[in-house]
């Protein structure tokens, strides 16, 4: 695992992204080819295994496509079973206090940082090959942990939680922080924007990248302009585009 991830981040450049939580890893690899820095490959809401996750893995790291897995909450042993198939880096959605995201934050770390276990027939240790106390090392310092913003508590406890020195990026979740705020689902809703703008500046201000969904191009540059260095899209996106094509082509050839 190199320091790839890590060193995007500490250059402040903008870095494009998509959440995938279909089992595929040819779409995984498509991804990559149409540009895309890094997936999110998101076991929270996809029915996806260990393995499919490895395989997407290995189908981003082919197209040199980095890969941050969204674990289900703060599962301790799945941080460490999803960074062992070689992930650059985990994603912990719903925290509600920095207990709970340092907690998560040290199962991504060895001792004597962390909690991680340990075994060295993993793919990330390359099945026993790499010496163990550089592996250690370097899977220390490049592995990446993303928190998510997204419910109240959060909020309260944000100045505690951007403290957790193992964090490396926070990424604001607008959709669970509308349910929050009392307006599922209303994404553009001038409270919540204000509300993700001003969480932003608090990150920013501690010089700690972060990221949130970008559903349009005018979006991705005002939340550039905000100091969002990850531009996130998901799959869902991209259907609306297409089922308006199928639409059109049916018109055309209808009788």
């Amino acid at each position: 695992m190199d320091n790839g991830l890590k060193g995007l981040l500490s250059s402040n450049r903008r870095l494009l992204g998509c959440f995938i939580s279909l089992r595929s890893a040819d779409l995984v690899e498509l991804l990559g080819h149409c540009g895309i820095d890094f997936v999110i490959i998101d076991m929270e809401h996809g029915a996806l295994s260990i393995t499919d996750v490895a395989d997407m893995i290995r189908a981003a790291h082919v197209v040199g496509m980095k890969a941050l897995v969204r674990v289900q909450g703060t599962n301790l042993f799945q941080i460490g079973h999803v960074l062992d198939a070689d992930a650059d880096g985990v994603v912990i959605p719903r925290i509600k206090t920095a207990a709970e995201a340092e907690e998560a934050a040290r199962a991504a770390r060895f001792a004597p940082r962390g909690t991680r276990g340990l075994a060295l027939s993993t793919r990330a240790c390359r099945y026993g090959l790499r010496d163990v106390a550089s592996f250690v090392a370097a899977s220390n310092d490049s592995t990446v942990v993303v928190v998510q913003i997204e419910t109240m508590s959060a909020l309260d406890d944000l100045d505690r939680i951007l403290a957790v020195k193992e964090i490396d990026a926070l990424f604001i979740g607008p959709l669970d922080l509308s349910q929050a705020l009392g307006m599922t689902g209303q994404t553009t809703n001038p409270k919540l924007l204000g509300i993700v703008e001003e969480v932003t500046r608090r990150i920013r201000a501690r010089g700690i990248p972060v990221g949130t969904l970008t559903p349009s191009a005018q979006a991705a540059e005002r939340w550039s302009k905000a100091g969002v260095q990850l531009l996130t899209i998901t799959l869902s996106q991209m259907l609306g585009p297409f089922a308006a094509l199928v639409r059109e082509l049916r018109s055309a050839v209808s009788e």
